[in-house]
């Protein structure tokens, strides 16, 4: 972790990006950020928008390609594939069958 600089927390609640903090995330004027909470409230990381756009559009990529990939092995039968069982994959186990109402009747009344 690097520091980047500082910045005092003005009476409106406004803090300025430090220069160097601004080139290194590549934050130009009119600029979206956002801002988390880690360290159970303790830090605030801020990451610009857009990042956290490609991020996300990443990950549903990533997502889709999985679902793709998964639907396919579901057409041919073979949830294991080439490579063997993916990981978390267990094996169905049937349920056990209910026990008949013991009234004899079938369960009408």
């Amino acid at each position: 972790m690097e520091c980047l600089g500082s910045g005092v927390v003005s009476r409106q609640g406004q803090v300025v990006i430090p220069v160097g903090a601004r080139r290194g995330m590549g934050v130009e004027p009119g600029d979206t950020v956002l801002f988390f909470s880690i360290m159970r409230g303790k830090a605030l990381v801020v990451i610009k928008a857009e990042q956290v756009t490609q991020m996300l559009q990443s990950a549903l990529g990533s997502l889709s390609e999985l679902n793709a990939l998964l639907r396919r092995l579901e057409g041919t039968g073979d949830s294991h594939g080439a490579a063997g069982p993916v990981a978390g994959d267990q094996q169905r186990v049937p349920k056990p069958a209910q026990p008949q109402d013991a009234g004899g009747d079938g369960g009408t009344e």
